[in-house]
């Protein structure tokens, strides 16, 4: 009978998989010209309202956000 040992993941090789993950580094991952690329969770609901609010205005879903955080300092 054969000795089978388990596959083990490493520390370092599991700490540099989630090291490219896009939110994993402080910095941005992702530029588009003098933009930062970024990503959020929210409900459902509250997307649906943002796309909602952003169509009536004639925006899009990001330029609705970049508004609204604007509007924070106000």
């Amino acid at each position: 009978m054969a000795i089978i040992r388990k596959k083990t993941t490493t520390t370092a090789a599991a700490t540099d998989f989630i090291s490219k993950a896009p939110d994993a580094a402080p910095a941005p991952a992702r530029k588009a010209g003098k933009r930062v690329i970024i990503s959020v969770s929210i409900t459902p609901d509250l997307l649906a309202r943002t796309d909602n609010w952003a169509a009536a205005h004639g925006m899009s879903r990001a330029a609705t956000i970049a508004y609204a955080v604007s509007q924070l300092e106000n």
